[in-house]
């Protein structure tokens, strides 16, 4: 059984030793690929330093998605039968993936397993896996937080996402189904990720036994009202594939008209940026709309 890691640098160097060194402690030996996306602090250097390390330089920044299907690529025509998503920024320990490869092959519908995501110095959990873990209201909640509270963990949970700061894979699920999808650059790649293995009746689960430490506490996270999250928003909910191809239409249809309206109101009130981003989010539906379509055809099949 051989797993791969791979790990995706960009200016990393704060991390990357620490990340390097806690793979060659791992209890499972791992053959680990990274792709650098232009690093300019010396990342490379440092890996390089690591002989047993494949390193593949990009040319450009190619975003998480298109740099980690590189290596996945390479992990698959080396005979991967696992590959581990490892951000640069985190580290594991002697057993996290041992306690992950336990659970993914003892449980057939789990095809991506999770550690227990903590921030660097381990004192809690990280804040945005936190989220991801939360009790929800509905019929099937994930009870980690109330088990841990109450010290009667599972060995796992089944969720519906984790962020792929460390994903645990099955040769079987990137068969099925597929790589990243190039249609998202940056952030949101996993989100749809998780909808596709939704899609094919796969499951994500977290395993209480495993853990990583993901340095990145002291990062501030506030809302993001950018151009590029609204946009990043569009593409998510409109290339699920779990959707129907006639809410889709409808869907895209309803959202140019409301913009076009939001357009033409926002002129008449004389607020001329609200009505200029309207009209550029309706632009951005119709050049993309075809980039949607073959996303959602490509990742249905």
């Amino acid at each position: 059984m051989t797993t791969h890691c791979i790990i995706v640098t960009y200016n990393g160097i704060e991390w990357i030793k620490k990340c390097l060194d806690s793979l060659q402690e791992s209890s499972v030996i791992l053959k680990v690929i990274c792709i650098d996306n232009g690093s300019t602090d010396g990342t490379q250097n440092i890996i390089k330093s690591y002989s047993s390390v494949k390193f593949i330089q990009s040319e450009t920044n190619l975003g998480f998605g298109k740099a980690n299907n590189i290596g996945i690529n390479i992990a698959l025509e080396n005979s991967a039968d696992y590959v581990f998503l490892l951000n640069q920024d985190a580290w594991i320990e002697k057993d996290t993936l041992k306690n992950l490869l336990e659970v993914i092959t003892e449980n057939e519908n789990i095809e991506i397993a999770s550690p227990i995501h903590l921030n660097g110095s381990g004192k809690a959990l990280d804040k945005l896996f936190a989220t991801y873990v939360a009790p929800k209201l509905s019929n099937d909640p994930c009870l980690f937080m109330s088990d841990a509270y109450t010290h009667q963990l599972a060995k796992y949970y089944e969720v519906d996402f984790v962020n792929a700061a460390a994903w645990l894979l099955s040769r079987e699920c990137i068969e099925k189904v597929g790589l990243f999808d190039p249609l998202f650059y940056h952030y949101g790649e996993d989100v749809n990720y998780c909808q596709r293995l939704s899609y094919f009746k796969y499951k994500l689960a977290i395993v209480s036994g495993s853990k990583i430490y993901h340095d990145r506490e002291d990062r501030v996270i506030k809302k993001d009202k950018s151009i590029h999250f609204k946009e990043r928003t569009l593409l998510i909910e409109l290339a699920d594939p779990r959707s129907s191809d006639s809410y889709f239409k409808n869907r895209i249809s309803y959202l140019k008209k409301y913009y076009f309206r939001d357009f033409i109101l926002n002129v008449l009130r004389s607020r001329f940026s609200k009505a200029k981003e309207a009209l550029y989010f309706r632009r951005f539906l119709i050049i993309n709309r075809s980039k949607i379509v073959l996303s959602r055809n490509r990742n249905k099949c």
